[in-house]
């Protein structure tokens, strides 16, 4: 069943949607939720591969950046979410996820698009404050439709016995 998520999760890439309004940061912080830490970083990585190899990447060295960025989704979500969750919770982990993709995805396309100056630097991240707002705004719609849908398949679709 998970593999038909990421599968399904990969292919939501290919819809038309605005820039940044991606599910793969709310598979992360839900994946960092509910799966092993040792494998919860691979969640949101493995549909933005399947991705990228069937619709090309942008420059690796930025892709470097973009994957660190959705691999540490997973951190936060164990972080914020694992044990306990709330309206603040949910809204902690979606504002530093967003805040810590923006800082990380954004400082190599600096490096490589614009001038290596702190001018440069205050014009690359300036530039990126819209993808910043659209991602916290995919990131609160997909990590409520996520958890919201894995809340109510366990509560009215599992077996008595496999509720989580």
């Amino acid at each position: 069943m998970k593999w038909i998520f990421l599968f399904l999760v990969a292919a939501l890439r290919w819809v038309p949607h605005p820039w940044n309004v991606t599910p793969i940061g709310a598979v992360g912080l839900f994946a960092g939720a509910h799966c092993d830490r040792r494998v919860a970083w691979l969640m949101p990585l493995i549909p933005l591969a399947i991705g990228d190899a069937l619709m090309g990447g942008y420059h690796p060295l930025v892709m470097v950046f973009v994957y660190a960025g959705f691999a540490l989704s997973a951190v936060f979500g164990r972080l914020f979410l694992a044990e306990k969750r709330s309206a603040l919770r949910f809204g902690g982990a979606i504002t530093v996820n967003a805040i810590v993709f923006y800082l990380l995805s954004n400082f190599p396309v600096w490096l490589v698009y614009y001038p290596n100056t702190l001018a440069g630097l205050v014009e690359c991240y300036a530039m990126g404050l819209p993808f910043l707002w659209k991602m916290m705004v995919g990131d609160a719609l997909f990590v409520t439709l996520i958890f919201g849908g894995h809340w109510l398949a366990t509560r009215f679709l599992a077996p008595q016995g496999l509720r989580a």
